[in-house]
């Protein structure tokens, strides 16, 4: 993806264009390939460590991107992310999460888009999570979130800034999340949270805080406190929280 702007008519050189195809196809052959990789391409990767040229490739001047082709990138990638039956393959839609997520963060100062697209994309996102609260991988499950709360913390800036006027339904976004919390935060408390590293603990970790973001979106959230009764979020967040600590002080004993 991050190869494919590189590609077009609009650069420079030649040469620039062939060095991006030639990084394109080797990423795509590294990612399909796994632990069967072609004989001749791991020969030009072992060529590709002597000497170190990678390294002195990376002290090259970077291409400038304008802002307006930045929003582009990331539309684009989110529009690939969400689009009808990209979710289903899981490998790809980590992978394209992972990336708009990474030039998200990077690109932040850069981002153009308004009020109203934000609250857009936030809503598609939980529309995601709500739908495959069992279904979906749990790795995918945990960009997603993360991609979720880190729009919500670009909404909440935005909407000090700009002093855009927009009607959020915060307690509808809440009630999108909380089954997903639920499903996970049990996951951990039958696990007992020996590995806090895990997958699991990752995920309601990240969908943890995806709801404090939500929720610290108004100033009012007592439409809020139905739902969270309702999915038993704060009984089980202090279940987990009796949990996490036994294991800790078991972990101390045996010391």
């Amino acid at each position: 993806m991050v190869c494919f702007p590189l590609m077009g008519e609009a650069v420079a050189t030649e040469q620039c264009r062939l060095v991006a195809f030639i990084f394109k196809t080797l990423a795509l052959e590294l990612y399909q390939s796994k632990n069967e990789l072609d004989p001749n391409v791991k020969a030009v990767l072992d060529k590709a460590k002597e000497g170190a040229p990678i390294k002195a490739w990376s002290k090259c001047r970077h291409m400038q991107i304008a802002p307006a082709e930045k929003n582009a990138i990331l539309q684009d990638l989110f529009t690939s992310l969400v689009a009808e039956g990209v979710p289903d393959n899981f490998k790809i839609s980590i992978v394209l999460g992972e990336l708009y997520l990474v030039l998200l963060k990077h690109w932040i100062s850069n981002i153009t888009s308004t009020v109203t697209e934000w609250t857009n994309s936030i809503d598609t996102v939980l529309g995601i999570l709500q739908q495959g609260t069992t279904s979906l991988h749990p790795r995918l499950a945990l960009v997603l979130s993360a991609i979720g709360a880190s729009m919500v913390k670009i909404l909440k800036q935005q909407l000090a800034t700009k002093k855009e006027e927009c009607e959020l339904s915060v307690h509808l976004w809440v009630a999108s999340l909380c089954p997903l919390l639920t499903f996970y935060g049990r996951k951990c408390a039958e696990e007992g949270l020996k590995l806090p590293s895990s997958l699991s603990a990752q995920v309601c970790t990240t969908l943890t805080t995806f709801l404090k973001d939500l929720l610290s979106l108004s100033n009012n959230n007592a439409g809020c406190i139905p739902i969270l009764q309702q999915n038993l979020v704060v009984a089980q967040l202090t279940n987990l929280l009796q949990v996490s600590l036994q294991v800790r002080f078991d972990e101390h004993k045996e010391l």
